[in-house]
Order: C-alpha cells, then structure tokens, then sequence
C-alpha cells in the first residue's frame, strides 16, 4: 500500500485550524468562567458560602477580617 505524501511549507505545517468553531469555543469557555466568578461573588455576599479566612485585612484599614480583635 503506496501513502500519499502532501507537499507543505513550514508556514503551511504550523498553521492552525481557524473559523467560527474555533472562536465559539474560546467564548464560550470564557463565558462559563466569568458565570463562575459572578456566581461564587453572589453566592458569597448573600453569605451562603461561609468566611474561610484565607484573605485577611490590611492592619489599619478599619475592615474587619475573620479573627476576632483583642
């Protein structure tokens, strides 16, 4: 069984597929992760998730964190 080489340049190797599948993947993925974000933030404020405490506030900036004051 004889294979049937195409002939390329190197640009012609190394191009990518282009188009609208292409493009509705990468705004689609970007969508879903800007849902997330907004989601968790809602999620947050409406205090359904609970304080972790991972980020604390700056010492002097009258915000309170999750550590009681002494």
């Amino acid at each position: 069984m004889k294979t049937q080489e195409t002939e390329r340049t190197p640009t012609q190797a190394r191009q990518a597929e282009r188009g609208r599948p292409v493009l509705a993947v990468l705004v689609a993925s970007i969508a879903l992760v800007v849902i997330g974000f907004a989601c968790l933030a809602l999620l947050q404020t409406t205090g359904v998730l609970p304080d972790l405490g991972i980020i604390e506030s700056a010492p002097g900036t009258g915000a309170t964190g999750s550590q009681p004051s002494q």
